[in-house]
C-alpha cells in the first residue's frame, strides 16, 4: 500500500517499474520458501539454508490478491528443486515478469483504488487522543536530524504507544544508523488507534496518516542509537 502512495508523483512508467518490482519481491520471497519447503521435505537443509529457512519464515510476507491467481502456478516451478537454477530464472523473467508487463495497467489501476479506499476508511475512524508514540527507524549515516526540521509523512506510518515495541523496529546498516522516533501527538490529529483490526494487536499501533508532519524538538544521542523528539505539527 505505501508502495503505491510513494508513486502518486511519479510518471506513470517510473510508477509501474516500482510497483512490479515490489510484486516480484513477493514472488522471490515465497519461491524461495518454496524450494526450501521442498528440499526440508526430501532431506535435511545445509547449514546456510537452515538459517536462510527460519530467516524466511520469521519474516513473513503477505500475498498481494492482485497475483494471488497466479502464485501458486508460478510457484509449482520457481519452488521445484527439480528444475535447475538458469531454468528458474529463464521462467522468472520470461513467464512471471512477462505476466506483470503486460498486466501492470490493470495491477496499478487495482492497487490504487485499494489504497485510497483503505486510506479514506483510516481517515474516517476517530482520531487517537494526545499521547506520546514510538518508531523505531533509521537514517543515513552521514545525515542527521536537526531542532526544527520537519518530517513529512507522506504514506502510512507505524508508531507503538509502546516504547519498548518501538525500539524493537530499529535497524542500521552500513550506511545508515538506528533512531527511535519519540512523538507528542496533538488533538484532532493524524493518528489513529488500529489496535481493534491490527493483526498483532500487542504492538499498541497508532498509524499515522498520510499529510502529518512532525517538527523536531530535541535529539538525543545514545550509546547505539539516537532518540529524535517530535510534536505533531
Amino acid at each position: 500500500m505505501n508502495a503505491v502512495l510513494e508513486t502518486k508523483n511519479m510518471p506513470q512508467v517510473a510508477a509501474n517499474l516500482v510497483i512490479k518490482s515490489k510484486l516480484m519481491a513477493i514472488v522471490d520471497y515465497f519461491a524461495r520458501l518454496e524450494f526450501l519447503d521442498q528440499k526440508l521435505a526430501a532431506g535435511p537443509l545445509s547449514p546456510e539454508e537452515q538459517a536462510e529457512h527460519a530467516k524466511l519464515q520469521a519474516n513473513p510476507v503477505e500475498i498481494i490478491d492482485v497475483i494471488n491467481s497466479q502464485l501458486p502456478t508460478w510457484l509449482n516451478f520457481l519452488g521445484d528443486p527439480a528444475n535447475s537454477a538458469a531454468d528458474r530464472a529463464a521462467y522468472r523473467s520470461g513467464t512471471v515478469e512477462a505476466w506483470m508487463t503486460a498486466n501492470m495497467p490493470r495491477i496499478y489501476g487495482e492497487l490504487v483504488a485499494h489504497t485510497n479506499m483503505t486510506v479514506e476508511g483510516l481517515k474516517a475512524l476517530p482520531a487517537a487522543p494526545p499521547q506520546v508514540v514510538w518508531r523505531g527507524d533509521w537514517q543515513n549515516a552521514v545525515w542527521g536530524y536537526s531542532v526544527g526540521s520537519r518530517i513529512p509523512i507522506q504514506v502510512l506510518r507505524s508508531f507503538s504507544k509502546d516504547e519498548a515495541t518501538g525500539r524493537s523496529f530499529m535497524s542500521d546498516g552500513k550506511f545508515s544508523k538506528k533512531i527511535l522516533l519519540r512523538v507528542q501527538t496533538k488533538a484532532d490529529g493524524a493518528g489513529r488507534d488500529i489496535k481493534a483490526l491490527s493483526k498483532y494487536a500487542t504492538e499498541d499501533e497508532i498509524l499515522m496518516m498520510p499529510g502529518a508532519s512532525l517538527v523536531v524538538t530535541r535529539v538525543v544521542p545514545a550509546a547505539d542509537h539516537t532518540v529524535v523528539h517530535c510534536d505533531e505539527a
